[in-house]
Order: structure tokens, then C-alpha cells, then sequence
């Protein structure tokens, strides 16, 4: 597996990861955690990603990540990691495609 492209809506978790590694390849502490605080409440139902490469034929099956999704409610807003409220996140391989959904 080369690279997967995430579809055209935005995913802040991924950009998340993707800007910590950078900030860790850079020596730079603390790069891109403050996107982990926003809100994210588009959900999304198998939507098909763009695969750069090929998926190898063996990998087959569901990938889940749980992690929070939304950090206010109501007017008010949570201030601890562990407060956000979770949304759960699924990769499913089958036969050389992925797809994603992503739900609260």
C-alpha cells in the first residue's frame, strides 16, 4: 500500500496526524495539535478513496478507530482530551479498494 488519498471533504483527525509527523520529522514539538479541538461533525457512509499504488491481495477486512469527534455542545465547550465526545472511524478493504465512513 503505496498511499491513500482521503475523498474531497476534510478530515481534521487525518490532517492531525499527518501535520504531528511532520512537526516530529522537523524537531518541532506541538505541531498541528490544536485541530484536534475542533469540531468535526460531517459523517460520511462508504465513500470510496483514491488508492495511489496497490492495495496488497491479502490485505483484506475492516480497519476501526474511535477518537473524538466534537468538543461543544449546548453552548458549552470541552477543555480536557478526554472530554470530546467520540465518533468512530472505519477503513473497509475488499478486493484491492478501500473505503471510508466515519460516524458519531
Amino acid at each position: 500500500l503505496d498511499s491513500v488519498v482521503a475523498p474531497s471533504c476534510s478530515f481534521p483527525s487525518m490532517r492531525v496526524l499527518a501535520l504531528a509527523a511532520i512537526g516530529a520529522a522537523l524537531d518541532r514539538d506541538d505541531v498541528g495539535y490544536e485541530l484536534m479541538f475542533e469540531d468535526v461533525l460531517e459523517e460520511v457512509d462508504n465513500v470510496p478513496l483514491q488508492v495511489e499504488g496497490t492495495i496488497p491481495s491479502w490485505l483484506s477486512g475492516t480497519f476501526y478507530l474511535t477518537g473524538p469527534g466534537r468538543w461543544s455542545l449546548g453552548g458549552m465547550n470541552m477543555t480536557h482530551t478526554f472530554d470530546g465526545f467520540s465518533k468512530i472511524h472505519k477503513w473497509q478493504f475488499r478486493d484491492g479498494a478501500v473505503s471510508f465512513s466515519s460516524k458519531f
